[in-house]
């Protein structure tokens, strides 16, 4: 079965915005959990830090101006 590729913007800085970030990570995890098709992605145009890219673990994450 062919894998989706399902993009999440994440185009907010992370310590300004909390509540939404621990939104996306728990949402990103039950897809993880629950779904064999559905590949997420994490497209942001911040540059993100150890610490925020190991809550978004084996995540492929794609950094553009154009998510600005």
């Amino acid at each position: 079965m062919k894998k989706i590729n399902l993009g999440f913007v994440l185009n907010f800085n992370k310590n300004s915005w909390q509540g939404g970030s621990v939104y996306l990570s728990n949402l990103i995890k039950q897809i993880k959990k629950n779904s064999k098709v559905i590949n997420p992605v994490i497209l942001t145009n911040y540059k993100l830090s150890n610490k925020d890219i190991s809550e978004f673990n084996k995540i492929k994450i794609i950094n553009s101006k154009l998510f600005s």
